[in-house]
């Protein structure tokens, strides 16, 4: 489990590096936001990568969706998973105020 949950990081982190590369967007980091207690963000696209866990989103995903701000005209979340992305895009736009303009998923090789 460990192994899988390891390859999901790296996946995630691919995943958001190759899309930040073919956009030419800032790519963020959700901890250094964290430990920086930064929660609003304005763009005219912004874009989430989470892993799927257990169904749905992480619980540090989940707190920092809740608290954040997002000003924006287009905001889409990608989850990233093994077997399905459960209910991580009902989650994000419960959590988010059903803000959310787009839900991708990205299986993963694991």
């Amino acid at each position: 489990m460990e192994r899988c949950e390891e390859l999901q990081r790296i996946i995630d982190g691919y995943v958001a590096k190759r899309l930040s590369e073919n956009l030419n967007e800032t790519l963020v980091n959700l901890t250094d936001c964290i430990k920086e207690n930064k929660y609003e963000f304005t763009d005219d696209c912004i874009g989430i990568i989470s892993p799927t866990y257990n169904w749905g989103l992480p619980s540090i995903v989940k707190e920092f969706l809740e608290r954040t701000e997002f000003h924006t005209s287009y905001l889409y979340l990608i989850s990233t998973y093994g077997t399905t992305p459960g209910a991580s895009d009902a989650q994000a736009r419960r959590l988010i105020k059903g803000k959310v303009s787009a839900f991708y998923s990205v299986k993963m090789p694991c």
